[in-house]
């Protein structure tokens, strides 16, 4: 009998396995957002349109770099080549030219892009945010935030952050207490869509010692959209102190 998987979170993380998986059982992907893409999301605010998640990444093993040989080869992923700068508080460092040998890596045409490949073949449940898990004859009932049930489901692989998790299993999970002891660092993503360029002499930067860590026009990314999108991510002590 095949077994019935239910996988929370269609992130990196979520619609990967779930692809591996989804040969020999019966896997569905439940996602509390309108779009694939978790730590990868897009926003779209016509006419402009934010990387808001990650901004770029780096390969650093042969099995990482075999894992998206086909993102490669259908130009899914490619390199980004920009100006970076960096910055001590307000004080300009350095600006490098950031090249294809730098392997500075981005989805195309958007970051998303990566995670909706991923999950083109996974039944992936949009907008069901699930909200109770409970044992209940040797199997996970699955409830949404509407208390409306999803089904029955022999495993299920939680892909959220560990905070979040924390709400869906009970205190009586062995691993529990290893879970609680995750903390992560967050931040705050600013948007902003303008109508003409800033005339920067960078593309990007980095900012130590500021409350803002990250900036980036997103319009300086292969194959965007010449809007001119402006991304501000805040530093996590500001975000840890603004949290409220």
């Amino acid at each position: 009998m095949i077994k019935n998987i239910a996988v929370i979170g269609a992130g990196l993380a979520g619609t990967t396995i779930a692809s591996k998986m989804n040969e020999k059982f019966d896997v569905k992907v439940f996602e509390k957002s309108r779009g694939v893409g978790g730590r990868m999301s897009t926003r779209k605010e016509t006419p402009y349109i934010f990387d808001h998640g990650a901004q770029f990444f780096k390969i650093k093993t042969s099995d990482f770099k075999n894992f998206l040989s086909e993102l490669f080869s259908q130009q899914i992923i490619q390199p980004w080549n920009f100006r970076l700068a960096y910055f001590d508080g307000q004080n300009l460092s350095k600006i490098k030219s950031i090249k294809d040998e730098d392997k500075f890596y981005v989805g195309v045409p958007n970051m998303d892009t990566i995670i909706k490949h991923l999950s083109k073949n996974c039944n992936v449940i949009l907008n069901t945010k699930i909200e109770k898990i409970k044992r209940k004859n040797g199997k996970w009932e699955l409830y949404d935030q509407n208390e409306k049930s999803h089904g029955k489901y022999d495993w299920v692989i939680l892909t959220l952050p560990a905070e979040q998790s924390l709400y869906l299993i009970s205190n009586k999970i062995s691993f529990y207490p290893y879970l609680k002891k995750i903390k992560m660092k967050g931040c705050y993503s600013l948007m902003v869509g303008m109508n003409k360029s800033l005339q920067l002499d960078f593309d990007a930067a980095f900012i130590e010692k500021k409350d803002i860590a990250w900036l980036a026009l997103n319009d300086s990314k292969p194959s965007r959209m010449k809007n001119h999108c402006l991304l501000i991510n805040s530093s996590f002590e500001y975000a840890a102190k603004n949290v409220n």
